[in-house]
């Protein structure tokens, strides 16, 4: 019985078992995905034919981030009142055990087609440009309020270098909802060319009990600081960065009273490991598909059809 339940495990979530693997293992099992899923590959392929082309914006694949003023590529007022009102009310409930990054999901059941992070997320210029970064349509699948706090003792968990595990490509999108300087402990990237170059340099996995966070002293060796950069700015601002390609720390704040406060959102590909390789997908957002007069792709950010 334990034999069979495993076995029905693994043929529903396979993609799980492989991403804490090699950076091989995860790549040959992405190409397997895209061949199971040819359907939803193509779907999501012919999707770019009708994304947003007013107000383009791209992000280079070498670069894999990006950052824009306020009101630059989508209006953010809204979402930086919302998530503030939010994060003030003290009703949201807290995930992990982290100290120095406190990280509030937005709760589903209170959101709408009308709501601020519905709005900001499925803009349709930012939803195109993270379309044309894919190269093929995106699925949200996170909304949340995260708080990076000054926290005692030596730098430890995503205060380190690392690359998100979730997919063979991502991105996430802060939105910034209060100042941050390097007073406030910035994300801080690095490229997606020069990730190459650190993770050959250092043998990265993906694997928790190997060298999935990477000190600073390490990625110098492969890459010089002058090329890490910090990603800062007034509240409004937006960064893209995609979590996977991008080695990455943050929350390194310095002095008691500088907290800094974002929104978050993530965007995978229809090929990300923690969906189904041959089931239907349950996705967090999906709910929502038919409450609002969306566009076929910010159906599928929401549905995955």
């Amino acid at each position: 019985m334990l034999i069979l339940s495993s076995t029905k495990a693994w043929l529903h979530h396979p993609g799980k078992r492989v991403m804490r693997r090699s950076v091989e293992a995860r790549a040959a099992y992405n190409r397997i995905a895209r061949i199971v899923k040819w359907r939803t590959s193509a779907k999501s392929r012919q999707l770019l034919t009708g994304v947003d082309d007013r107000q383009r914006f791209e992000i280079k694949q070498d670069d894999g981030y990006a950052t824009f003023g306020v009101d630059t590529i989508a209006p953010t007022s809204d979402v930086v009142a919302a998530a503030s009102a939010l994060f003030r009310s003290g009703t949201l409930q807290r995930e992990g055990s982290k100290t120095q990054l406190i990280t509030y999901p937005v709760p589903i059941e209170g959101l709408s087609a009308d709501s601020a992070y519905l709005r900001f997320a499925l803009d349709p210029v930012l939803l195109s440009g993270v379309a044309r970064y894919f190269g093929t349509a995106p699925i949200l699948t996170y909304i949340a309020v995260w708080e990076s706090r000054s926290a005692a003792g030596s730098f430890n968990s995503s205060q380190l270098f690392h690359c998100d595990f979730e997919d063979q490509t991502q991105m996430k999108v802060f939105v910034f909802c209060s100042d941050v300087t390097m007073d406030h402990g910035p994300l801080t990237v690095v490229s997606a060319r020069d990730s190459r170059t650190i993770a050959d340099h250092v043998r990265y996995s993906f694997n928790k009990a190997s060298s999935y966070r990477v000190n600073d002293d390490d990625v110098a060796s492969a890459i010089p600081r002058t090329r890490w950069h910090a990603l800062m700015g007034p509240p409004g601002t937006v960064a893209l960065v995609d979590t996977t390609r991008c080695f990455h720390f943050g929350s390194r704040v310095t002095g008691a009273d500088s907290s800094r406060l974002m929104a978050v959102f993530q965007y995978v590909t229809p090929f990300a490991f923690e969906f189904p390789l041959f089931f239907d997908s349950s996705l967090p957002f999906e709910g929502l598909a038919s409450t609002g007069a969306w566009s076929p792709i910010q159906r599928f950010a929401l549905s995955g059809k």
